[in-house]
């Protein structure tokens, strides 16, 4: 039966049936889609995988750096207030040593870094030089 006498037999309400030659190759591609990842494919994936986790590892890195120099320099920042405080209190005098510094501060501070702020004892001056890099 060809496809135009198949036509012919169809009510004028119905659609026309295609034939059906596209079955195979739907068969065919489900079978595909179903074999799953080769080796290789997961290699691939696998090295992504790797190389985005050594990015992040490395951004994380330098942020944990980041949050302990600004964790120092919060320190030193309270530091220079309770100088500030002490020189009010004391008629113009600053604090004599950087342990006395220290211990205007509750609590004691702990620094994260390598490089300790330093004080000038003359004119009440702390500097704090640190870098990311000194920070481990």
């Amino acid at each position: 039966m060809s496809d135009q006498e198949r036509m012919e037999e169809v009510a004028p309400d119905q659609q026309p049936s295609r034939p059906k030659a596209g079955v195979w190759w739907r068969r065919r591609a489900r079978k595909r889609d179903q074999r799953g990842l080769t080796l290789v494919e997961l290699m691939i994936v696998v090295t992504i995988i790797a190389i985005i986790a050594a990015v992040a590892i490395a951004i994380y890195q330098d942020i944990v750096k980041k949050s302990k120099l600004a964790a120092d320099q919060g320190i030193v920042s309270s530091l220079r207030s309770a100088v500030a405080i002490y020189y009010g209190k004391n008629n113009g005098m600053f604090p004599a040593s950087m342990s006395g510094v220290e211990a205007l501060v509750q609590p004691a501070p702990v620094y994260n870094c390598s490089v300790p702020p330093t004080y000038d004892v003359a004119n009440g001056k702390i500097t704090f030089n640190a870098t990311i890099d000194d920070c481990p």
